[in-house]
């Protein structure tokens, strides 16, 4: 599930980069331009819970921030998040999902 929901995002952040036309006002610019970029330059992840360069990239933050918000949401469930991340998932969390 945490997978299916993290995957989801990132086709949403595809396609707001891809027809922004569609998602006028849901994103700010600034973050369709990083997401854009990260997109554009992506890190892979050889071990996901320790690869500090992937689990930073905008577009991994904010599908991790979605995965787990959602999930403890509508299943009451809490996905482990890496200690190197979880002050900025808390931060994407509280700005972008309030």
């Amino acid at each position: 599930m945490v997978t299916a929901l993290h995957e989801t995002r990132h086709a949403y952040q595809k396609a707001n980069i891809d027809s922004p036309e569609y998602f006028v006002g849901r994103e700010s610019k600034e973050t369709i331009k990083q997401w854009k970029k990260d997109f554009d330059i992506y890190i892979p992840s050889k071990n996901a819970e320790e690869d500090i360069e992937y689990l930073i990239q905008s577009i991994e933050i904010d599908a991790i921030a979605f995965a787990h918000k959602y999930l403890n949401e509508y299943f009451h469930v809490k996905s482990i998040i890496p200690d190197a991340i979880k002050e900025r998932i808390s931060e994407t969390m509280n700005k972008l999902f309030v």
